[in-house]
């Protein structure tokens, strides 16, 4: 795929990104994935770069319970004359690190200050990310999914003097109750 956008409220601001993604069923084991390169630059000699990558690989272990992992990888910049981009709006509609049933990327990392999946120790911090996830159905009213994740900095310190490392754990549950009123 191919995507570009130019703001016209920029003088020539112009972003790019060029990528390809998978989703592949291999019966017992399913395969997720993405890499992305972004480019482009403005009027005031700024560029913008970026390259990610996201790979998930999950499989049923049973009938009631699928254990999966995904990596995530973005390159970070700390380069003066260099913005690393992670997309080309605003929409964060890919976050990951918040696998369960009902989860908001701001409760995610309480304490810190948070930059979106591929950048979360800051502008141009990029990332470097393992993680296992789960999800058991005790039965067709009670699951329960999990999320253990290690998150670093691909381009260290590149915000300030400490470097950002951050454990993740998600657990959720739900329960659906409903029963229709047949009388």
């Amino acid at each position: 795929f191919y995507g570009f956008r130019k703001d016209s409220t920029i003088a020539d601001d112009e972003k790019s990104v060029i990528g390809l993604s998978v989703n592949y069923n291999l019966d017992a084991i399913k395969i997720k994935g993405e890499i992305d390169i972004f480019d482009g630059d403005n009027a005031a000699g700024m560029d913008y770069v970026g390259t990610q990558a996201y790979l998930d690989v999950s499989t049923a272990v049973s009938e009631n319970f699928a254990l999966g992992g995904f990596f995530l990888y973005a390159k970070g910049t700390d380069d003066a004359n260099e913005t690393q981009i992670t997309g080309l709006t605003d929409w964060d509609s890919f976050m990951p690190e918040t696998y369960g049933y009902i989860s908001a990327v701001k409760d995610v990392l309480q304490n810190v200050s948070w930059n979106g999946t591929f950048q979360p120790g800051g502008a141009g911090s990029g990332v470097i990310s393992p993680a296992i996830y789960g999800t058991f159905s005790a039965n067709d009213d009670l699951g329960f999914k999990f999320l253990a994740q290690y998150m670093v900095e691909e381009e260290a310190g590149v915000n300030d003097a400490t470097e950002f490392e951050a454990l993740n754990f998600n657990i959720s549950t739900k329960y659906t109750g409903f029963a229709p009123n047949t009388a």
